[in-house]
């Protein structure tokens, strides 16, 4: 059976396979595994993360771990993929969140999926409700790219893995040096390794949603991260002429390298978005 197969890989224990019926492995990243399941106990289809073994030594990663899901356990909003349960099972740390039918926009940019200016408008709207909402509760996703969003099945957009989130005022994951981010989309504070604020989002929707509307990164090469710090962002027009004056202006902002001349809040960029004509 595919739980026993996944039990002798020692990708899930024994005792997490009683409570959760794995189904499939849907998705690996650096924190863990991603499989879909069942909740035999709430009866329900879930996205079971486990954490990786290699990693549970690392104290400071089970603590990443639990931040990232007490962190988007507290977040209930129709645009943010929603956790539901936390916690060890003899070896294994997991969180148990919403099963999504649908596919993260990187698949989608990989296939080459052409997006309209409308679309663009669409997405950047929920993708920054949602960002209203978890900043004014005092959390940064900290890692805002296209394979973050998905889109499911009814056209409905989510945002997901707050795997970097971190509690406002609590910046002990964010001190001087420690890199976290995905560089094509990493704000200019996050590659300096100094404390960041909610604007750090506000950069990386701006680079997700310049790579949307182009099917390009603004930065790519070997000198990634001086481009983020100095280079000017690449015109919007440059690639296509098809995009509203005023939604390139709003990307552009987003993607300031000092933040005091970024928007300063979601609402901000939601409201200007909001009065885009197409």
């Amino acid at each position: 059976s595919l739980i026993q197969k996944y039990k002798e890989m020692e990708l899930i224990s024994e005792d997490a396979s009683e409570r959760y019926r794995v189904i499939e492995k849907i998705g690996e990243g650096g924190m863990g595994v991603v499989f879909k399941a069942e909740d035999t106990v709430l009866k329900r289809v879930v996205a079971l993360k486990i954490l990786n073994k290699t990693l549970v030594t690392d104290k400071r990663n089970l603590e990443r771990f639990f931040s990232e899901a007490r962190s988007t356990a507290s977040l209930t909003q129709a645009n943010i993929v929603t956790v539901y349960d936390v916690g060890q099972i003899k070896d294994d740390y997991f969180i148990s969140m919403e099963y999504i039918e649908g596919e993260n926009f990187m698949n989608l940019i990989r296939r080459k999926k052409d997006f309209s200016p409308s679309q663009i408008v669409f997405i950047a709207i929920k993708l920054f409700k949602a960002l209203d909402y978890s900043h004014r509760k005092g959390i940064i996703h900290r890692d805002i790219k296209p394979h973050n969003i998905m889109i499911t099945k009814q056209k409905e957009i989510k945002i997901m893995d707050f795997g970097l989130a971190v509690i406002l005022g609590d910046q002990k994951k964010g001190e001087s040096g420690v890199i976290t981010g995905t560089p094509y989309y990493m704000s200019p504070e996050q590659i300096q390794g100094i404390p960041v604020d909610h604007r750090t989002d506000i950069y990386s929707s701006g680079t997700t949603l310049f790579h949307l509307t182009t099917g390009h990164v603004p930065f790519k090469g070997e000198n990634i991260f001086y481009q983020h710090l100095f280079d000017p962002v690449p015109p919007i027009k440059k690639y296509r002429s098809d995009v509203p004056e005023k939604l390139c202006y709003i990307i552009e902002k987003c993607m300031e390298k000092k933040r005091e001349q970024r928007f300063q809040s979601a609402m901000e960029v939601l409201n200007e978005m909001k009065t885009i004509k197409i």
